[in-house]
């Protein structure tokens, strides 16, 4: 697994042609669909997340050198950037969700984040506006299923978030936010896909939960700038 792979997830959602379009709208997020339009408001709920940390560091060249080290070693793990950059390799909803056996042996601790509640208002095409709505809440959704989620069931769920992507991002071409959701949710697939190829299956799923919880941040972030 490459190193852009693995990285891609900080990323998406954050194109510069969407961070242009809700800066310069009039409201946390507007798009402009003419008289046929219709507006609603979304709500993404606040979270405390808990994520298992293997590494914080102040270079980000020195961060991507140890995450290539722990990925070789067979350990899954992606940069959270902020203040600091921070490798994770889990996430979870409750501390009591989170499996620290791929940590064993090293450095790691858990860490909190705070993911505040965002409300944003949209405006589409009326046909429309409920599928943007849905697109903008699906990782929230998936990031849930994936905490509870048995190993069996992880193929046939990538599968369909896949196939419903695709058919998405073809849908709402002039939608900016939801095809960019949309072809995140391909990447996504495609990084779980070679995940599965390569790790532990544990360990494949505590990646599934961390970068899913990445793009949930991201996608907070961006509404909000």
């Amino acid at each position: 697994m490459t190193v852009g792979a693995l990285l891609l997830l900080t990323a998406l959602a954050m194109t510069p042609q969407v961070r242009e379009a809700i800066a310069s709208a009039s409201g946390p997020w507007i798009g402009a669909y003419g008289e046929a339009a219709k507006t609603a408001t979304v709500t993404l709920r606040e979270m405390e997340i808990y994520a298992l940390q293997l590494g914080v560091f102040d270079s980000g060249e020195r961060a991507q050198n140890e995450m290539n080290r722990l990925t070789a070693q067979g350990v899954p793990c992606m940069i959270w950037q902020g203040e600091q950059m921070r490798i994770v390799c889990d996430a979870a909803r409750d501390r009591a969700m989170m499996d620290d056996s791929s940590a064993a042996g090293m450095d790691s601790c858990v860490i909190t984040e705070h993911l505040p509640e965002v409300t944003v208002r949209l405006t589409a095409a009326e046909g429309d506006i409920d599928d943007v709505r849905r697109m903008i809440l699906l990782p929230d959704s998936l990031f849930d299923q994936l905490l509870t989620i048995e190993i069996d069931a992880f193929e046939a769920m990538i599968a369909e978030v896949r196939d419903a992507a695709k058919t998405a991002a073809q849908t709402h071409p002039d939608n900016a936010l939801y095809t960019q959701l949309a072809e995140s949710l391909v990447s996504w697939c495609s990084l779980m896909e070679k995940a599965g190829n390569t790790f532990d299956p544990q360990y494949t799923l505590q990646f599934a939960r961390v970068t899913m919880c990445a793009l949930c941040r991201e996608l907070r972030m961006m509404l909000t700038d």
